[in-house]
């Protein structure tokens, strides 16, 4: 059996329906979007793994019973791309669950267990460059999406387009008083018209 092929139906990833939760964008995110993921969904021996599984087409009819839990590359790209993952172990956490969904069905003996295991391979090795500690990208502003500029070219704006970032309310002490508009070294008045002086008949 090759679980990853093909697109089933009744299986759908769990990506956020509402507003986005501020989970900040870290720099191993970042590598492992730009790294790990790249490679590995790039490899020759990853097109089983880069889709769900379609059970039907496949004629598995027990993959879903036996993998409560079902994994894909497709799915990790869409959660890095949507800030669905805080931070980097949760989106690891997937990684892990793929390839022990391949090794729990296929038998060692069988071609995708073989590619699995070749695909791992990949991802290990390119972990070791994982940047550490992991650190919050301090001007983290999300891709914006094909729809979401769209809406703001036909001047209508898309209810969560992007992740709602929010800041805490500045504190007393730290709040900034402007000056006043006069009386500031350097500052040229305003120059007012004088009224003119009106002639006795």
């Amino acid at each position: 059996p090759v679980p990853g092929a093909g697109a089933r139906q009744s299986y759908r990833p769990e990506l956020p329906t509402t507003a986005i939760p501020p989970n900040p964008q870290t720099n191993q995110l970042n590598y492992i979007m730009r790294v790990v993921y790249k490679d590995v969904s790039s490899h020759r021996y990853a097109f089983p793994f880069n889709q769900p599984v379609d059970d039907v087409l496949l004629n598995l009819p027990d993959y879903y019973s036996i993998i409560t839990n079902p994994m894909d590359l497709g799915t990790i790209k869409k959660r890095l791309k949507s800030g669905y993952y805080a931070n980097a172990a949760a989106c690891l956490a997937d990684f892990e669950l793929l390839f022990n969904n391949c090794y729990r069905y296929n038998r060692p003996t069988e071609d995708v267990y073989k590619m699995g295991q070749e695909l791992e391979r990949v991802y290990r090795d390119k972990l070791s460059g994982l940047p550490m500690p992991e650190t919050v990208n301090k001007k983290y502003t999300p891709a914006p999406t094909k729809k979401s500029m769209r809406a703001v070219s036909n001047g209508t704006p898309r209810a969560h387009s992007s992740p709602v970032i929010s800041f805490p309310p500045m504190s007393a002490e730290l709040a900034i008083t402007p000056p006043p508009p006069i009386g500031l070294p350097g500052m040229k008045k305003e120059r007012r018209a004088s009224p003119r002086p009106v002639k006795a008949p």
